[in-house]
This record gives structure tokens, sequence and C-alpha cells, in this order.
């Protein structure tokens, strides 16, 4: 019985702390504590039986940049919804939030992983429905595709143009280069795609995602906050001085907003600035040696 009731809160996505209070309230007497233990407990097969469990995802259970709030409005349309921006800013964390938000049918691919970009080497093009098809398991409902870094594979404009208007397939796709991007998309998928750029955090979701105070917390919109802050006197914002020196000196790159520790914070911003000159600034240029540039 106990698999049975677990299956059931999954299958409804219950977030994990809801799942730990009612099997500690109905099973107070099982030998393992917190949700997460659950989850893996039944994955171990300890609760091995008649369950129909789907994952529960962390992605569902984050705080969410101020735009997942705009790009879940768009979902219903059926033009593609292009995610760009630099890197490390969040973009494959904000489209997975996205992806658990979408309740049809809808298959995710990583075009960093030359494995996943083979699914549209065809030019066949509905023969590249027909696998998409088959691998989500749906015949009926309308598909969603998610692509990750969708400049690896520029040809895919015009199989995503051909798909939008023959099977509506819904797209939600992200890339790291803003440049590239935008040069991309308008030769083939004009009127067929709504560009979102997503930057670094502001400083109200650097409040958000610090958990400065308990209203932020509670505001999980752009415009909440707002009405939060605007009712904040002069002496009340003195005590995020030192907040947003922090920000002006760190900036607003999620993992290193969310990260305490000074050190790890800086050898984040190294990486980040190592990658923006070894991938970005080579890809959008004709500079073979970017060490003169970078020095």
């Amino acid at each position: 019985s106990l698999g049975k009731n677990l299956a059931k809160t999954a299958l409804v996505a219950v977030p994990l702390a809801m799942i730990e209070s009612y099997c500690s309230k109905k099973y107070p007497s099982m030998p393992f504590i917190g949700a997460e233990n659950i989850v893996l407990a039944m994955a171990a097969g300890f609760c091995a039986g008649t369950m129909a469990l789907r994952e529960i995802s962390n992605y569902a259970l984050m705080k969410k940049r101020f735009l997942y709030h705009s790009l879940k409005k768009y979902l219903d349309h059926k033009n593609v919804l292009v995610i760009t921006g630099m890197r490390q800013v969040g973009k494959t964390t904000l489209m997975k939030q996205i992806f658990d938000e979408v309740s049809f049918p809808k298959l995710w691919f990583d075009f960093d992983n030359p494995l996943d970009m083979l699914h549209f080497e065809n030019i066949d093009y509905d023969a590249i429905y027909n696998n998409l098809l088959k691998e989500s398991g749906t015949k009926k409902k309308r598909l969603f595709v998610f692509i990750d870094e969708i400049q690896n594979l520029p040809v895919i404009t015009k199989i995503i143009k051909y798909l939008i208007d023959k099977y509506k397939v819904k797209f939600i796709v992200t890339g790291s280069s803003n440049y590239y991007l935008k040069n991309l998309f308008p030769e083939s998928l004009s009127g067929r795609k709504f560009l979102f750029i997503l930057p670094t955090m502001s400083f109200k979701e650097y409040l958000f995602f610090t958990d400065r105070s308990k209203e932020e917390v509670n505001a999980n919109t752009e415009k909440n906050i707002d009405n939060v802050l605007n009712q904040y006197s002069l002496i009340e914002f003195k005590k995020y001085e030192n907040d947003y020196a922090d920000f002006m000196e760190y900036g607003g790159f999620p993992e290193v907003v969310t990260t305490a520790d000074i050190k790890i914070k800086k050898e984040v911003l190294r990486n980040i600035f190592a990658s923006f000159f070894e991938k970005d600034i080579r890809l959008l240029s004709d500079i073979k040696d970017i060490r003169e540039l970078r020095d």
C-alpha cells in the first residue's frame, strides 16, 4: 500500500517536502527520513510493486528567473521560443523548468551532444517528424521539442520551419551566442519566432535568489517585488547597501549569486571569462589567436 500511495503522490507532482510530511505522518516507523530518501528507496526497489512513478524533477522546485513567467504565456502559441544570452546566465536551467511545466508529449535534445544532432540529420523532414513521434510515444497530441545549444546545427532552422508549418510542432530552443542567433534565425523563421534575451540577474532577482528578506522570498515575480520594494523607506533600503556592493563587485551570474564562498565566486567568474574568450569570441569574430585580445 505504501508503494501505491507514494505513486499517487508522485504522479500529481507534489513537492518533495509534502511527500516527506505525508509519509512521516502515515508511516512513522519507516526506517528512512526525508523525501529524497523516499524517492531513492523507491528507485532501489524498496517500494517495488505496482507503482507507476514519474520522476520528480528538482528543476520544478527551484526558484524561477523572472523571464520564466513571461515564457509560460507563449507556450500555446505556434511560434518557436528562442532563448538567448551570454554563457552561464541560466538558459538551460530556465528551459528545463519550462520543460517540467509542459504536460504534452515532449522531447529534449542537447546539441552539444553529437548523438542528439543525429535525430535531425536527414534530408527527409517528414521522416524526422515520424521518428520524433515514435520517440515521444504520441500519435495525435501536439509535440513539444526542446533543443539546447541550437547554434551547433544551423540547418535546424529550415527543419523547424517545416515542422511548425506542416505539423504544428512547438519548439523551445536556447543558444549562447547572441549575435550568431540574431543573424541565423531571421533567414528562415521570419514571423515564426519569439526571441527572448536572458540577461544576468538584476538586483531585484539577486534579492529574490539570496533570500535577503522574507518579502522577497514570497514575491516570485518582478511585479510583486516592485510592490514590496516601493513600500520601503530610505532607512529600510539602507539594509541592502552591503548586498548592492556585493552585487556590483561580483555581478549577476546565477552561480556566482548563489555561491557564498568568496574564493569560489572568483573562480566561477574566471571560468566564465575564460569560456567567453575561448568559445564565443572565436565563434563570433575572425580573430584566430585570442590571447592578445584577452591580455
